[in-house]
């Protein structure tokens, strides 16, 4: 019998870097305070789901995110470098101001054609969903009919969704993921549903459950 394998991908909590409006990337920086205080409510709130394995992108502040929002599993999350964030190059610790200033073109590319857009010293988005699609599709591979939880960053997570939904890789700035943004996405016989987009998981008491479907 062909099983759902349940996949819900969750942005990693907020850092220093997200509340000053800073450009991340590949460049590792930690949780806040806020961010560490946010993933104790996530994990109460995926207390109760059933969750069979857990990856989280080789970045300090996934890692964290992984392994306090599964305290009440009995998990070790997998890092794996493929589901790295965007490596945007020399636009990381700028923040989007500085951005427009220094490449004001580039940026208005990024806005209305992301896919025609190569980051200064670092990835093209194209390179980006390539990636993470490669990497999600070997994951799912190794856990059918399970639910896998994936922490990691905002476009690769996005460029990820756009892939499994069939919507054009220049259409998913339309989309977004906050800090802690949960997203689900159900595969049944090759098929990609996508069930939720962006759930907030950091109230203090929402206990997160769904109806079986």
């Amino acid at each position: 019998m062909t099983r759902t394998t349940r996949l819900l991908l969750l942005r990693h909590g907020p850092t220093e870097w997200n509340h000053t409006g800073r450009f991340q990337g590949q460049t590792d920086v930690s949780l806040s305070d806020e961010g560490r205080h946010l993933c104790g409510l996530a994990a109460n709130n995926l207390a109760d789901l059933p969750i069979h394995a857990a990856y989280a992108s080789a970045l300090s502040r996934s890692i964290e995110t992984a392994e306090r929002v599964l305290v009440h599993h009995d998990l070790e999350p997998i890092h794996d470098p493929g589901l790295n964030e965007l490596h945007l190059g020399t636009l990381e610790g700028s923040n989007r101001v500085e951005a427009e200033q220094k490449y004001p073109e580039l940026m208005h590319a990024w806005r209305n054609t992301p896919s025609q857009v190569q980051m200064p010293d670092g990835e093209s988005i194209v390179q980006l969903q390539e990636r993470v699609v490669a990497t999600m599709q070997q994951i799912v591979e190794r856990h059918p009919g399970q639910t896998i939880l994936i922490v990691g960053h905002v476009f690769a997570s996005l460029v990820y969704i756009a892939h499994a939904i069939k919507l054009p890789l220049d259409a998913f700035p339309h989309l977004w993921l906050d800090p802690l943004g949960l997203s689900r996405l159900d595969t049944y016989r090759g098929r990609m549903r996508l069930k939720s987009l962006n759930e907030g998981i950091t109230a203090p008491t929402s206990p997160i459950r769904w109806e079986e479907d």
